[in-house]
């Protein structure tokens, strides 16, 4: 390795993983537009009216297009944990728990190996950015 490449590894800001100072990536700088917060707002809102609407849909006893409940009720989440419908949650709970465990399981035991397996291609995709 050069002296020359070996200086500027070592300089802070260096070696162009977007840590420290550094040549930003593209676009870096730039100014946003007067209607960038507008248009970020609407996308929030496209996601969060519909969300709204079935949250205060589960306290209308109706349950209708109406968007806000003429009534308060709890009245059709109580029959929902009352009859036949119980059943079938309590076995989708059974099963998202053991898959839930199942999987966390079998991420451990890939991830011990995998963060002690020695690789060429880690050295080299690492050493820019760790050194």
């Amino acid at each position: 390795m050069s002296a020359r490449r070996r200086s500027r590894r070592s300089r802070p800001g260096a070696g162009g993983c977007g840590y420290g100072g550094g040549e930003a990536g593209a676009g870096a700088g730039r100014e946003r537009g007067p209607g960038w917060s507008r248009r970020v707002l609407f996308v929030a809102l496209c996601y969060l009216v519909p969300l709204l609407w079935l949250v205060l849909a589960a306290f209308d006893p109706s349950a209708g297009r109406a968007v806000w409940p003429a009534r308060w009720s709890v009245e059709t989440s109580g029959r929902s944990y009352r009859g036949h419908h119980l059943p079938p949650m309590l076995n989708g709970l059974v099963l998202v728990c053991v898959s839930t465990v199942l999987t966390m399981v079998c991420a451990v035991l890939a991830a011990y190996p995998l963060s002690r397996y020695r690789s060429r291609l880690k050295r080299r995709t690492c050493s820019p950015c760790c050194s």
